[in-house]
């Protein structure tokens, strides 16, 4: 009876493997979440936080802001057409929704749809 039981889990591992790796990252993903989320309750609980790490809480977002902005124009080529006007209207767009909904989900939602259309259907290269 075992016997049966490891043989049809070497047979379903042999054959969804890929399947399994997937459910297994999800799950790595759903446990560092869930730590990230709780670990701080759990540490500091009703003490205090430091002042080292609410200056961290502070500081932090704007810089990855900045670090997400350097990666997304580091590749704009200046050279050719449409000379990083793709990205720039992006971004704008980003800003000016962000700026009317105060909502970043949806700023970064249309910016994002609104910059892969502009990629896409290459319509800024049209003009140069």
């Amino acid at each position: 009876m075992l016997d049966n039981i490891f043989e049809f889990l070497s047979e379903f591992l042999k054959l969804h493997s890929d399947v399994v790796h997937s459910v297994l990252i999800l799950c790595a993903v759903f446990v560092a979440t869930i730590c990230t989320r709780f670990l701080p309750f759990w540490i500091f609980g009703s003490r205090e936080i430091p002042p080292f790490l609410d200056s961290l809480g502070k500081l932090l977002p704007p810089a990855m802001i900045g670090m997400i902005l350097v990666y997304c124009f580091k590749s704009i080529e200046l050279s050719s057409a449409p000379f990083g006007l793709n990205e720039l209207l992006g971004v704008a767009i980003v800003a000016a929704l962000y700026l009317a909904s105060k909502m970043g989900v949806i700023a970064v939602i249309g910016g994002t749809i609104c910059y892969m259309a502009l990629v896409q259907t290459s319509a800024l290269e049209g003009l140069f």
